[in-house]
């Protein structure tokens, strides 16, 4: 086991390395010169979003009875995607700006919103990158037997050494193999999976042999979360809209698209994205349901299910594969994640375009330092630690993403005083949750709460500090299209992606109700 991991290290730091010697400007190396192809954009999207959460943050839920819940979350979600490149990812990319701070501050042409849009994200990326890196932690200790210091900084200091090596072009060709493996290992182990008690639909059929079918239905077992289908079918609802709002401009997200060739290649990778992350989703937390009817696994910690599966269950090679894809799931959102904290601070913060590169580095080494000291004390489930970034982000960034693109009336006044309150009021209820250990009732929801007072303070602001004129001007800037997007070659490829969508949403609704609807009601 251990000679795998270290022998993917190892083909990991040389393909950066590799990617790395083509890089010879500041575009290269952060924003990969605005040059990347769909399949690099596409892979990175699911790569980055698909962390070891959701093998034992995600699948740990499933484990303990929230696989519907968590599901409708990843159903909703994944709409964020194509949502995000057609109402926002292409007029980000059409700005010209490197990150999503520098288009809110360009858009209302205020140095105020973007110091407060870089400190929301600093935050709320590196609260992401804590639960990746919390996550792969777990799993070196579980499989190496070293401590969890040295777990720590081995898996802190391979993140931090990729990043920097590869810069943003090295990230997006890590992350799409990185993707690649580990879909390909996920689909083969959930099979062996499922057969350890006999296959798929006989794995199923057990629950309602035990007279608990509730455990894969849409509202989860009658112990899950609040213990009650409405609330719990409500709370899915909204954390999905929340996830939705993270996948629709989350930072992360939304900096691929400023990497992207052309608008057509956003909105095509967003497209191929879809479908990967929504059946990748459904397997892992359908091996969260198998896991639970094999004998031995009843008194297992949710997180580690899928570890003791991979070391006890499975056959040797196909154990350690497993293993090997649940790192890189980690390592693909962290490199990515360290990728954005190094040029935030650099390119919005220091804004050093002599030392950009060398500032990026500096900061990523400060980061990962504080990431590992973290990960040795030990930090709270990586399940509500991801939550507590997704409500933050989406909390604070959904209302202005759309504002700045589709809103002629919103002040630079009602834009900054909006993402303010959104922040404070998401962080304050999730704080007060995350300390007293509390879950709140559905009607304090923070990303409700958070998102309405956004909203609400953008509006009455916008009312009494009327907008400039120059707000005005960039806005109509984002709806004139360069000719470059004209190619009808282009655009007759991407009307054939989007057709091709349509087929493929009812090749996966015909999936679901083979492999989840009918098993459960027959």
């Amino acid at each position: 086991m251990i000679a795998a991991i270290i022998i993917t290290f190892c083909i990991f730091l040389a393909i950066s390395f590799i990617v790395s010697r083509k890089a010879k400007s500041t575009d290269d190396y952060f924003v990969a010169s605005r040059r990347a192809p769909t399949m690099l954009i596409a892979g990175s999207l699911v790569a980055s979003f698909l962390s070891t959460g959701a093998y034992t943050g995600d699948l740990g839920e499933a484990f303990s009875g929230g696989f519907g819940p968590i599901f409708i979350i990843d159903a909703i979600l994944v709409l964020g995607y194509i949502l995000g490149s057609l109402f926002f990812g292409r007029y980000l990319r059409r700005s010209k700006c490197k990150t999503i701070t520098e288009f809110f501050a360009s858009r209302f042409n205020s140095k105020a919103i973007k110091i407060v849009a870089d400190i929301i994200t600093i935050i709320c990326v590196f609260v992401y990158l804590l639960s990746c890196a919390q996550g792969v932690v777990t799993v070196l200790i579980a499989t190496t037997g070293l401590s969890r210091t040295w777990c720590s900084i081995i898996c802190v200091a391979f993140f931090a050494l990729i990043t920097i090596i590869g810069g943003a072009s090295g990230v997006l060709v890590t992350d799409t193999v990185m993707f690649a493996f580990f879909t390909i290992i996920t689909i083969i182990s959930v099979i062996f999976i499922a057969n350890i008690n006999g296959g798929w639909f006989e794995s199923l059929s057990l629950f309602k042999e035990q007279n608990n079918p509730d455990f894969i239905s849409i509202f989860g077992s009658n112990d899950y979360l609040y213990g009650n289908k409405s609330l719990n079918l409500i709370w899915a609802i909204i954390s999905g809209f929340s996830w939705l709002g993270v996948v629709f401009c989350g930072p992360w997200q939304a900096s691929r698209y400023t990497m992207a060739k052309n608008e057509h290649t956003a909105i095509r990778s967003s497209i191929i994205a879809i479908p990967f992350v929504l059946v990748i989703c459904f397997l892992t937390l359908m091996a969260g349901v198998f896991i639970k009817q094999i004998p031995g696994s009843s008194g297992l910690e949710p997180s580690s299910a899928i570890i003791w599966t991979a070391l006890n269950k499975l056959p040797a090679v196909l154990g350690a594969l497993l293993i090997v894809g649940i790192l890189l799931a980690g390592m693909s959102s962290a490199t990515t994640f360290f990728q954005l904290l190094g040029s935030t601070f650099s390119l919005d913060i220091i804004r050093s375009k002599k030392h950009a590169k060398l500032v990026s580095i500096l900061f990523i080494l400060l980061c990962a330092l504080l990431i590992c000291l973290l990960c040795i004390f030990n930090p709270p489930s990586i399940f509500w630690l991801m939550q507590f970034g997704s409500v933050i982000i989406a909390c604070s960034f959904l209302p202005q993403a759309i504002s700045s693109v589709w809103s002629k009336n919103v002040s630079k006044q009602g834009f900054l005083g909006g993402m303010i309150t959104g922040f404070l009021v998401s962080f304050s209820i999730k704080l007060y949750s995350s300390i007293t250990g509390k879950l709140m009732p559905i009607y304090a929801d923070p990303f409700l709460w958070g998102v309405l007072s956004n909203v609400l303070v953008m509006i009455i602001l916008s009312i009494v500090f009327k907008r400039d004129e120059q707000s005005v001007l960039n806005r109509e800037k984002l709806f004139i299209v360069p000719e470059e997007e004209k190619n009808p070659k282009d655009v007759k490829t991407t009307k054939k992606f989007i057709f091709a969508s349509i087929g493929i949403s009812a090749v996966l609704v015909v999936f679901l109700i083979c492999f989840w609807a009918v098993p459960i009601i027959i």
